[in-house]
C-alpha cells in the first residue's frame, strides 16, 4: 500500500487535527508525512455515551541507529537508506468517567505491519482481552469499566522503515487481475464510503489522468482546495457523501471522502488512524492509504 502517511498506529479514541494547516500536497515528488498507524479500516470506531473522556496525546522522533540492509526494494521503486534513522516515540493519557458499567474496546497500541517495527510498548490501565487481526496487524482490548474514573496510558517507540521513493508519473494503478486479495475489499462501496454515488463526479475529476500517483494526488488536491476544515462540522453518521455536500469536515470526513473518491476511480484505498508526529496540537489523526505500484 503506498500511503498517505508513512507510519501508521490507529487508535479510536478520537479523529481531529487540522488536515488544512501547511503546504498543499506537491504534484512534483512522492513525500510521506510521518504517521504512526493503530489501525486500518473503513469506519472509526464509537465511544460509549455512558462516559466521558479527557485525552492528552504526544509523539516525538528520536534517532535510531542501525546497519545497512541489502534487501532488494519493489519493482520500480528506490529505497533510500541512512546510518542513523528516525524511531517515533508516541504516547497517549486517557481519563474516562464512567456513569455505569460499561464495555470499551479500545484501539490505541501500535499496529504490527511490514511499514513499521515496534520496539518498545506499554499499556497501563485496564488489562481486559486483547485480539490481534491477522490482515491488518490491528490490536484491540476490550475492557468493562465500573462506574467511576479510570485512567489509561500508552506508550511505545515505533521504528520506521526505509521509504520508497519514485517519479510520481511512473508509480501506475494496480489493476484489479494484480490486487491481492486482501485489497479487493477496499474497492468496495461502504457505509461510510458510498463510492458508487460519487463514480461519475470522481472520473470526471481524475478521469484524464493516467499515472495512478497523479490521480490520487489530484484527489488530495480537490479535497484541500474544495473542503474546509470546520471543528463541530460532522458527527459520528456523517458520510462522504455528505461531507461533498457540506464542503467541510475534520480529518475524519477528509480521509473517507479520499477513500470514496479514489475507489470510485477503480484504486483500492482505506481508512488509517493514526498518531502524527508534527501535527499541533497533538492529537490521534486520521488519513488513508491507496494502493498503486503493487504496494
Amino acid at each position: 500500500m503506498a500511503k498517505n502517511g508513512g507510519m501508521r498506529i490507529g487508535c479510536s479514541a478520537m479523529f481531529a487535527g487540522p488536515v488544512k494547516s501547511g503546504p498543499k500536497p506537491s504534484e512534483k515528488a512522492v513525500k510521506w508525512a510521518w504517521n504512526i498507524a493503530t489501525r486500518t479500516m473503513d469506519s472509526p470506531l464509537a465511544t460509549s455515551s455512558h462516559v466521558t473522556r479527557s485525552v492528552a496525546v504526544k509523539s516525538e522522533s528520536r534517532q535510531l541507529a542501525f546497519g545497512f540492509r541489502n534487501s532488494l526494494p519493489a519493482a520500480g521503486l528506490r529505497a533510500i537508506t541512512h546510518g542513523v534513522r528516525d524511531a517515533i516515540s508516541v504516547g497517549c493519557e486517557l481519563q474516562y468517567e464512567a456513569t455505569t458499567a460499561t464495555t470499551m474496546i479500545l484501539n490505541i497500541e501500535t499496529q504490527r505491519s511490514s511499514g513499521q517495527t515496534l520496539l518498545e510498548d506499554n499499556f497501563t490501565g485496564p488489562v481486559g482481552d486483547v485480539n490481534e487481526m491477522p490482515e491488518t496487524g490491528n490490536r484491540y482490548r476490550r475492557v468493562i469499566l465500573p462506574p467511576g474514573t479510570h485512567d489509561i496510558r500508552y506508550k511505545a517507540v515505533v521504528d520506521t522503515h526505509a521509504v520508497h521513493v519514485a517519479d510520481p508519473g511512473e508509480i501506475t494503478e494496480t489493476p484489479v487481475a494484480a490486487l491481492p486479495f486482501d485489497g479487493l475489499p477496499h474497492l468496495y462501496a461502504s457505509r461510510y464510503c458510498p463510492s458508487d454515488q460519487m463514480a461519475r463526479f470522481a472520473r470526471r475529476q481524475s478521469g484524464a489522468i493516467a499515472s495512478g500517483h497523479e490521480k490520487v494526488q489530484a484527489i488530495c488536491n480537490w479535497i484541500f482546495e474544495n473542503v474546509d476544515y470546520l471543528e463541530g462540522s460532522s458527527d459520528s453518521s456523517t458520510s462522504a457523501h455528505d461531507t461533498f455536500t457540506l464542503r467541510a469536515g475534520v480529518c475524519r470526513d477528509f480521509a473517507h471522502f479520499g477513500i470514496t473518491l479514489t475507489r470510485a476511480v477503480g484504486i483500492s484505498a482505506r481508512f488509517v488512524s493514526a498518531y502524527a508526529l508534527e501535527l499541533t496540537p497533538q492529537d490521534f489523526h486520521a488519513v488513508f492509504e491507496s494502493c498503486l505500484g503493487g504496494r
